[in-house]
């Protein structure tokens, strides 16, 4: 019991002291310190590209996914499992594709996944 009463007491004067402290430096108009984090401690390194540049934007028009990126075009999912999956991956599955709304979900049936692609979806 005196440990626990004791533990309380310092953990309550540690509070008081902080927030004493935090009054003092709203009277001083003292700025909030800005944290050390990665981005902010980030320097300029010559190899980023400068996303106004001429190439960039050349390279974006020929890009083959950019008609996906500007969602001109649907993406086409499909979900397989294993052969022989088990009832919570099945159920995982379902979940899946309702969830990604243009997934399709198969069963495997011992074929390939080069197979499935080419007969579900009509790729070459």
């Amino acid at each position: 019991m005196r440990r626990n009463t004791r533990n309380q007491k310092e953990v309550s004067e540690k509070v008081k002291a902080k927030k004493a402290r935090r009054q003092l430096r709203a009277k001083e108009n003292v700025p909030k310190m800005i944290p050390k984090t990665i981005e902010s401690m980030r320097e300029p390194d010559a190899t980023w590209v400068d996303p106004d540049d001429e190439e960039v934007k050349e390279d974006e028009t020929l890009d083959e996914m950019a008609s996906y990126f500007s969602r001109e075009k649907e993406p086409k999912v499909l979900i397989t499992t294993s052969d022989n999956p088990h009832q919570r991956t099945i159920k995982f599955c379902r979940e899946l594709k309702q969830t990604l709304g243009t997934a399709e979900f198969r069963w495997r049936n011992r074929s390939s996944i080069k197979k499935m692609v080419k007969g579900w979806f009509g790729f070459k």
